[in-house]
């Protein structure tokens, strides 16, 4: 079990820490609605296909299958909506710091609505990440606490959003393995998103997209293929493998690092020595949450 969440935990981390940089490419040339009706719309293709040839099995009939729904309503429905125009609201660093809240998040409400126990080590590793997420964002050039009420609001809720997805991605594991639990979340996500994408205005343009310009194509199977079907199916295993606190935690906190050395490579970022310190407490946080798995 431990190969398996080391496996999963680098999968889901890579793929979505390379995410924000294909991502600023994407935003040049369309819109974000289009961006996640496009992925979406792809990863629900490859999930129809599996479950054509009975790769995936979805039982209707379970009791389990609400919370599936749940799973996929709070994720990506909600959270992806509410993250894009809270970002949108307010300044990326802010943002960035409201989203590594999460794991902190998990483990209040859980302790507070589901009456789990808060293991020590772990509140102390993943105060610790955010710690460090906090001092590489504060720290670096262009911070900016700018953001209005609304924009606050908006991401609070993008973050309660994600810690019920987690909880009720869990409660579903009990019926549906993590193939299934990703394709509901593909069906619902491409509807979802297509159904906007298209009262929003934006009509076959969104489509066309995808064969006129090699950097829309290449840049949504990355994020339809990699961090749609990959990204999300490894992390729907790690969820029902261990803690929500400890899977977020690992999850949330690596992807971070992993997007800021991304964002330096690749985009150019600013960085100093607040990053590198930063970083370090962050990997050390999440250390000392994943030392919890063992016990």
């Amino acid at each position: 079990m431990k190969k398996t969440i080391v496996a999963c935990t680098a999968i889901c981390t890579t793929v979505w820490g390379l995410s924000f940089s294909v991502m600023k490419i994407l935003l040049n040339v369309i819109e974000p609605m289009q961006i996640l009706a496009l992925r979406w719309l792809i990863a629900a293709v490859i999930f129809g296909v599996m479950v054509a040839m009975g790769k995936i099995r979805i039982n209707l009939r379970s009791p389990y299958l609400k919370y599936a729904l749940l799973a996929g309503l709070m994720e990506p429905c909600i959270y992806s909506i509410l993250e894009i125009y809270g970002v949108d609201l307010m300044s990326a660093s802010l943002s960035a710091l409201f989203i590594a809240t999460i794991p902190s998040m998990t483990l209040l409400i859980g302790a507070g609505l589901f009456h789990r126990k808060i293991k020590k080590l772990n509140a102390i590793g993943i105060v610790l990440a955010f710690v460090g997420v906090s001092i590489a964002t504060v720290f670096v050039q262009g911070f900016s606490l700018s953001g209005t009420v609304l924009g606050v609001i908006v991401m609070t809720g993008a973050v309660v959003s994600a810690v019920f997805f987690s909880f009720s991605n869990v409660k579903a594991s009990e019926e549906f393995d993590a193939k299934a639990m990703t394709f509901v979340m593909a069906v619902m996500g491409a509807v979802t998103f297509n159904i906007i994408s298209l009262i929003m205005g934006y009509g076959a343009g969104t489509y066309v997209a995808v064969f006129t310009d090699w950097r829309v194509a290449l840049g949504i199977l990355f994020l339809g293929v990699g961090c749609s079907v990959f990204g999300y199916f490894t992390f729907n295993k790690l969820l029902a493998l261990i803690d929500t606190s400890v899977a977020n935690s690992l999850a949330g906190n690596l992807t971070t690092v992993i997007g800021v050395i991304a964002g330096i490579i690749i985009a150019g970022d600013s960085w100093g020595i607040a990053t590198i310190i930063g970083m370090i407490l962050t990997l050390t946080g999440v250390w000392l949450s994943s030392r919890t798995i063992e016990q």
